[in-house]
C-alpha cells in the first residue's frame, strides 16, 4: 500500500503547479481543438470564439462548476470587456452560492487516502470547488477595480457555516479564503474619512465578534498582524479579538489538529504581539487572552493529537510546553505566570475515545488488484536483467494488459459508491501514468476516459469527480504530451471532460501568446446587455 500512496500524494502535489481548469458542457461531437498560438497570432482579441464557446457551454453545469469555468477565464485574462466581464463575474457569485460543498476540507492524519472521506478532503482541498473559496475568488478579481461592488458581493455572502468535527474523523475546515477576502475589502474600498471616522474598525469588530471555531483564529490574527490599521483602529480591534479569543472551546479536533503542529498559530500570536508592542500599545490583554484559550481548551476533552511532552522533567502537553517556552519571557514582563500542570487538570474522558475512526477499505477485489499493481511497479531483479529483460518489455506489457483487463470487467458489488468510485479511479490514473510511453498507453487512457463517463458527477459527489478528471488531465494532457492524448479528451462524450480539454489547450496556448492577444476584448453591443 505504500507504493501506490506514494503515487497518490504525488499526483496531488503535482496540481499545485498545474493551471486552474474548469469545465462546461453541450459540446459538438469531433470538436476541433483550438488554433495553436502560433496559428493565432494574427487573430484579433475579439475574433476568438473559444472563449464565448466555453462560457457558453458551462451555463447547464453544476453549481460549482459553471461558477470555476468562469472565474478560470475572467483570472487568466480572456475577458476583459467591462460589460462581459461584468456580468460572467456576477453569474459566477450566483452560481457558488448553491455549490454543495460550503467550505474547503483538508486532510488531516494516517491513511487518509485510504477511505472516502479523508480522500474528499484530498479533493476538496485540490479543487477549491465550495462555495466560500469560488465567492472569495469573485471579491478578489472585483475589489481591484471596483471596490464598493466588492464589498457588496463580500456582505451578501453568508459566512462560512461551519460546525464541530468529531475526534473519529480525518479532515478539517479551512476557511481561509473568507478572510483573504475580508483583507482585500479591508485595504482597498475604505476612504481614509471613513477609516478616521472608525468605520472600518466597527466593520472588522462586527465579524470578529461572531467568531466561534478555532480554524478561524489564525486567518483573523493574521490579517490584524498583516493590516495597515492605525493605531486608533488596532485600539478598537484587538481587544474584540482578545475577548473572542479566550472564549473559543470545543470543537475538539479541530483544535487537536491546531496544537499538533503548534508554530503556525503561536508563531502569527507572536507576530501581532510584536506588531503591537512596535506601535507602543498594551499587549497584555491579547497575550492573557491566548493564555486562558490554552488552559480553557486542554482543559475540555482533546482528541489524541494533544499528546503530553516526552521530556523526562514534564507531564503538561507538548504544546503547553512550547507554549510556555516561546512566550515565557513576554509572561514574565506582563506579570503573568506560564501554564502549569494543575490548571489544565480535568476529570473530562478524553473525546472520541469510543468512536470508530473511518472505516477504511476492505474490498477483497481491491487488495487483489492493488498487489498487481504494486507488482507493475516493482523493479526488475538482477537476474532478470541478467536474463535479457527490460523495463516495460514484452512480459511486462502483458502483465500490465492483464490488470487493464481486471480493472475493465470490475464492477461494484455492493460496496458504497464513493469508495467504489475512488478505488477504481486511483488504480486507472496510476496503470495510465505508469504506461506512458508504451503502446498500452492509448488504450488505458480510453478505459480512464470510459470510468469517468460511465460514473458522472450525479453519482459520486462532483468535487470527488472533479478531482479525478483533473488527475487526467494534468498527467495526459499536459504541455508535452501527444496531442492525440488531448484529442481523446476533446472528443470525449462526457462535456466535463470535452471542455477541460479544450480549456487545458488554451491556457497553454495563451502562455507562448504576445501580451493581450488572447483577451476577449470586443466592444460588441451583445456584451452590454
Amino acid at each position: 500500500m505504500s507504493h501506490l500512496r506514494s503515487i497518490s500524494f504525488a499526483a496531488i502535489l503535482s496540481l499545485s503547479i498545474v493551471p486552474t481548469l474548469a469545465y462546461g458542457q453541450n459540446v459538438p461531437e469531433k470538436r476541433q481543438i483550438p488554433q495553436s498560438s502560433q496559428a493565432r497570432s494574427s487573430v484579433k482579441p475579439a475574433e476568438i470564439p473559444e472563449v464565448r464557446s466555453l462560457l457558453n457551454d458551462s451555463e447547464a453545469l453544476p453549481a460549482e462548476f459553471a461558477s470555476d469555468v468562469s472565474l478560470t477565464l475572467v483570472e487568466n485574462g480572456f475577458v476583459r470587456n467591462r460589460a462581459l466581464k461584468a456580468k460572467v463575474i456576477t453569474r459566477a457569485f450566483e452560481k457558488a452560492s448553491t455549490a454543495q460543498d460550503e467550505v474547503m476540507r483538508r486532510p488531516f492524519g494516517a491513511s487518509v487516502e485510504e477511505t472516502s472521506q479523508g480522500l474528499h478532503a484530498i479533493a476538496s482541498s485540490v479543487t477549491g470547488l465550495n462555495r466560500i473559496s469560488l465567492q472569495a475568488r469573485v471579491v478578489q478579481q472585483v475589489v481591484a477595480t471596483d471596490p464598493r461592488k466588492a464589498r457588496q458581493l463580500f456582505e451578501s455572502m453568508q459566512p462560512p457555516q461551519l460546525t464541530p468535527v468529531s475526534c473519529n474523523e480525518n479532515w478539517y475546515f479551512v476557511p481561509d479564503s473568507y478572510y483573504d477576502a475580508l483583507a482585500a475589502i479591508l485595504q482597498r474600498d475604505f476612504s481614509d474619512r471613513e477609516i478616521a471616522d472608525g468605520n472600518r474598525a466597527g466593520y472588522l469588530s462586527s465579524i470578529t465578534r461572531h467568531t466561534q471555531y478555532h480554524v478561524q483564529l489564525v486567518p483573523l490574527a493574521r490579517l490584524l498582524s498583516a493590516g495597515d490599521f492605525t493605531e486608533q483602529e488596532l485600539r478598537t480591534i484587538v481587544p474584540v479579538y482578545a475577548a473572542m479569543l479566550a472564549e473559543v472551546h470545543g470543537d475538539p479536533l479541530s483544535f487537536s489538529i491546531l496544537m499538533s503542529a503548534p508554530d503556525r498559530v503561536f508563531g502569527t500570536i507572536t507576530r501581532l504581539l510584536t506588531s503591537l508592542a512596535r506601535r507602543n500599545l498594551d499587549t497584555r490583554a491579547l497575550l492573557q487572552a491566548f493564555r486562558d484559550y490554552m488552559v480553557l481548551n486542554f482543559k475540555e476533552p482533546t482528541c489524541d493529537a494533544t499528546k503530553s511532552s516526552n521530556g523526562p522533567k514534564s507531564s503538561l502537553p507538548a504544546a503547553i510546553v512550547q507554549f510556555n517556552e516561546t512566550f515565557q519571557s513576554r509572561l514574565s514582563a506582563m506579570n503573568l505566570s506560564v501554564i502549569g500542570e494543575d490548571e489544565i487538570k480535568s476529570n473530562a474522558k478524553a473525546s472520541g475515545v469510543d468512536e470508530p475512526l473511518p472505516s477504511r477499505w476492505n474490498s477483497l477485489t481491491y487488495f487483489q488488484l492493488l498487489e498487481s499493481v504494486q507488482n507493475l511497479n516493482t523493479p526488475l531483479t538482477q537476474k532478470e536483467l541478467a536474463e535479457g529483460r527490460t523495463e516495460n518489455d514484452a512480459k511486462w506489457l502483458s502483465q500490465a494488459q492483464d490488470v487493464l483487463t481486471q480493472l475493465s470487467t470490475w464492477s461494484n458489488e455492493g460496496e458504497p459508491e464513493a469508495d467504489y468510485f475512488h478505488q477504481k479511479a486511483i488504480f486507472l490514473e496510476t496503470l495510465a501514468q505508469r504506461t506512458i510511453g508504451t503502446s498500452l498507453h492509448a488504450e488505458v487512457l480510453d478505459a480512464f476516459v470510459r470510468f469517468l463517463e460511465q460514473n458522472s458527477y450525479q453519482e459520486v459527489t462532483p468535487v470527488d469527480w472533479f478531482f479525478c478528471a483533473k488527475l487526467l488531465l494534468a498527467k495526459n494532457a499536459g504541455p508535452n504530451s501527444a496531442n492525440s492524448d488531448l484529442r481523446r479528451l476533446v472528443d470525449s462524450r462526457e462535456p466535463v471532460l470535452s471542455v477541460y480539454a479544450r480549456l487545458q489547450y488554451l491556457l497553454q496556448s495563451a502562455k507562448q501568446m504576445p501580451t493581450g492577444k488572447h483577451a476577449s476584448e470586443g466592444t460588441d453591443d451583445r456584451d452590454r446587455k
